[in-house]
């Protein structure tokens, strides 16, 4: 048997922190939707749609085309093309199990990948620096044991 376990952080930003956090985000919607809207764009014209690749390639163009994409890291928007292509696998997939890709809006979201690395530089106050040193663990409440068995 196989055992899977995760982790489950909770970020506590500062300002400048969760506005790089929102820039992801919102480049990261923003790039779903825009390949999205050319793959449309391909399939009305009868054209075939855009594979990871090339829409990796797209997305240079778009960084060309706008250039708030030029302060984000690539590999959250890669990320998005991949799970934007993994959509479009899986809504042609002839087993049902999933719908065809639509367009993201903005909602509170649960969770967002990171580039790997990722680091805030923040002013030096402590040997902590450049860390996100008010990252905190916060485990589920079923391996807390003080829930769990009533242990003080």
């Amino acid at each position: 048997m196989t055992r899977r376990q995760g982790y489950r952080f909770r970020l506590k930003p500062t300002q400048a922190e969760a506005a790089t956090l929102r820039c992801f985000v919102g480049c990261s919607r923003f790039v779903w939707n825009e390949v999205l809207a050319q793959n449309e764009l391909r399939h009305e014209r009868g054209e075939k749609r855009l594979g990871f690749k090339a829409m990796c390639e797209y997305l240079v163009h778009l960084k060309g085309e706008y250039p708030f994409l030029r302060e984000v890291h690539s590999q959250p928007l890669q990320q998005t093309l991949k799970d934007l292509a993994t959509a479009y696998r899986r809504a042609f997939d002839p087993k049902p199990c999933g719908g065809f890709p639509t367009i993201q809006e903005a909602r509170p979201a649960a969770g967002h990948p990171l580039p790997a690395g990722f680091c805030h530089r923040r002013p030096r106050r402590s040997s902590a620096e450049g860390r996100l040193d008010r990252l905190s663990q916060e485990p589920p409440n079923r391996w807390n044991a003080k829930e769990r068995y009533g242990v003080a």
